[in-house]
């Protein structure tokens, strides 16, 4: 049975090793999951992208996507700073660095600092059983621009690949096992967003999503992360 789980959205280490493969791919792989967020491995299409943690009883992807921001635009631009800069300018010439740092900090102030960039949020793989995984490899394939992660359970062996497709504009999950009948997952979505809403409606999973306010500006856009499960000879 083959799975692949689709997301659409509107929206190194310990035992690192970089090298070509037997291939000629180019790959940093690793013998155990990632721990932290910087250990999960980065895929992206320029406008979706996933950290892929790799974890065999759970797996998460942190998922992103370009315009999510908090607030909304605006323009912070203070048209008196130009006078301080040229003062600026001049103290520095002159080595009054004391002097033109105390000036800077006085008058270089902005009402408002910028909007911050928000995650969209965190797909969730369920696989029970699967903490009693052995002989684990998980890679980055820069010749692709896939992740793999590979396992075995019980005799079994569970393959996972991952890829942001820049043509279908998705971030694809491929779950494959050796043996029939063997894979079974449940999935979920969520996002540390609070104004957020989340829903199952004819096999879809959706999360529904604001970011928050900034500095006073409340959020001028909303997006929604989806999920399906496409089964092939499998239910």
């Amino acid at each position: 049975m083959k799975l692949v789980v689709k997301i659409f959205a509107l929206l190194l280490l310990s035992q690192l090793v970089n090298a070509q493969d037997k291939k000629g791919d180019y790959k940093i792989w690793y013998k155990q999951p990632a721990t932290t967020w910087n250990e999960a491995l980065p895929l992206g299409n320029g406008r979706l992208a996933a950290m892929v943690f790799g974890k065999p009883a759970v797996e998460q992807l942190q998922l992103n996507e370009e315009t999510i921001w908090t607030g909304k635009p605006h323009n912070n631009v203070v048209n008196e700073h130009s006078d301080v800069i040229k003062q600026l300018r001049k103290l520095l010439f002159e080595g009054k660095y004391a002097e033109a740092q105390a000036l800077s900090g006085a008058k270089i102030v902005a009402p408002q600092n910028g909007m911050s960039y928000q995650p969209a949020g965190d797909l969730w793989v369920q696989f029970p059983g699967h903490e009693r995984a052995t002989n684990y490899y998980r890679d980055l394939n820069i010749s692709n621009a896939t992740t793999t992660v590979s396992y075995e359970v019980d005799g079994v062996k569970f393959t996972r690949t991952a890829i942001t497709s820049l043509t279908d504009n998705i971030i694809a999950l491929h779950f494959k096992a050796s043996k029939p009948k063997a894979l079974n997952f449940s999935v979920a979505l969520n996002s540390v967003q609070k104004d957020k809403k989340i829903s199952i409606e004819n096999g879809v999973l959706a999360l529904k999503a604001k970011p928050g306010t900034a500095e006073g500006l409340a959020p001028a856009i909303q997006f929604e992360a989806l999920a399906k499960v496409n089964a092939k000879e499998g239910k």
